[in-house]
């Protein structure tokens, strides 16, 4: 029963402690996705469901493919050894 008590404890302090710079994060990112969906559905004549169900996920995708394309480039610049060219062509040119 103690137990219980203490993980209770510690659960409350943490949330009272990270609320504040947690929730205007979250809040943001709540109306930056009200404002995507809502201009989905004004714009191209979609219901809520098929920005939900496919554009949700669609972004999602697209976002995991842009950081991957980001971290390859990077990784390739810093492999010929000149990161502060952007591109791998010019690098290996020179």
């Amino acid at each position: 029963m103690k137990l219980r008590w203490g993980f209770l404890g510690i659960g409350v302090a943490c949330l009272a402690c990270c609320a504040p710079l947690i929730l205007p994060v979250l809040a943001g990112a709540g109306l930056v996705s009200l404002g995507v969906g809502g201009a989905g559905m004004m714009l191209f004549g979609l219901t809520l469901d098929q920005v939900l169900c496919f554009g949700v996920p669609a972004l999602g995708i697209l976002a995991l493919a842009f950081l991957w394309w980001r971290d390859h480039s990077r990784a390739k610049a810093a492999q010929c050894g000149c990161e502060e060219v952007c591109d791998a062509q010019e690098c290996k040119g020179s």
